[in-house]
């Protein structure tokens, strides 16, 4: 139930970044989505504690990656394909 709630608030907090024309509901909205990646990110390194000694730096590569690779993809919809921010976010956000 928490990472439903999780993924919930990190949709929402996407969407209201992408729909929203005044600066404090984008800045509510990244400030959601951070918590809720945060609260997840933490839910899941608990996890690493029924694991084997691999999966702490597995949990750390991972969320490196994982970092650059919506970096790198933000940067390819919106430069080298020319999609709007807006469109970005949305198709991310799902």
């Amino acid at each position: 139930m928490r990472i439903i709630l999780f993924i919930a608030f990190s949709f929402f907090g996407m969407q209201l970044v992408a729909r929203s024309t005044g600066l404090a509901p984008r800045l509510l909205g990244i400030v959601v989505a951070s918590i809720s990646s945060g609260a997840g990110e933490l839910s899941f390194l608990q996890l690493t504690h029924w694991h084997d000694r691999s999966a702490l730096p597995g949990f750390a590569v991972g969320t490196g990656v994982a970092g650059l690779a919506g970096a790198y993809l933000y940067l390819a919809l919106t430069t080298w394909i020319g999609m709007s921010v807006h469109s970005s976010l949305n198709m991310s956000s799902v």
